[in-house]
């Protein structure tokens, strides 16, 4: 963003009373250590000069564009909205344009159309600050643009973790039903096996019971001894 330079005070100091020599003393060598990027001893220039003459527009003007080289935009604002007060519309076109680049530089895009626009108010062949407005729109659009593609990436991410979750949560309900058929299985199987073992035991239980009741019957049998069970009578 080009911006406009520091407001000299050489005319105006020509048309002073001796008396005001000190305020534009301070302010002309505030120029040249701003011209040389001094702008600590610069600004310190301008804020002996405000006090030789509180509220002049000139010094405002220099004290903002002070802090805006600086990047304090926000006191540069401020300083540069009080230099507006001067009657002066060639002084005011500059301060709106540099308001203009203070606005930008915080980003506020719509602020810096909008004093870019009062700059053009009064000079409408400041090629400057069409230009910069030109670029902010543009800047905007790009913004929007980059908006819009952040928000449709957030969404597909979201839909995805979506998707994600929902395929999660099914694959754990199906290993939660495999696992419980897997269970189920393990207790058929052990249950089938706890049955064989009470068939065996049982199988055993009556084979025993018909080796005893075998034996029984074997005791009770007696064999025959000698020849023969008959005997002849006397008649």
């Amino acid at each position: 963003m080009a911006k406009k330079g520091l407001i000299s005070l050489f005319l105006f100091f020509l048309f002073c009373s001796p008396g005001w020599a000190g305020f534009a003393s301070k302010i002309n060598k505030g120029n040249k250590l701003y011209k040389k990027q001094d702008y600590d001893q610069a600004l310190q220039k301008y804020i002996e000069a405000e006090v030789n003459n509180p509220g002049s527009p000139f010094t405002r003007y220099n004290i903002g564009n002070t802090y805006y080289q600086q990047s304090d935009y926000e006191k540069a604002v401020a300083e540069l909205n009080k230099a507006l007060s001067s009657k002066d519309n060639k002084f005011r076109e500059k301060a709106y344009y540099n308001l203009g680049n203070a606005y930008y530089r915080m980003n506020d895009y719509a602020g810096a159309i909008e004093h870019y626009k009062k700059a053009l108010e009064i000079d409408p062949a400041d090629e400057d600050a069409k230009y910069n407005i030109e670029i902010i729109r543009k800047r905007m659009q790009e913004n929007k643009t980059n908006q819009q593609q952040q928000q449709d990436q957030k969404k597909n991410k979201q839909d995805k973790n979506k998707q994600d979750k929902k395929e999660q949560e099914k694959k754990n309900k199906e290993n939660k039903e495999k696992r419980k058929e897997k269970e189920k299985e393990q207790n058929r199987k052990q249950q089938q096996q706890q049955q064989n073992k009470m068939s065996k035991e049982d199988a055993k239980r009556l084979l025993d019971a018909l080796r005893d009741e075998e034996n029984k019957t074997q005791q009770k049998i007696r064999p025959v001894q000698g020849g023969g069970a008959g005997t002849d009578k006397d008649w």
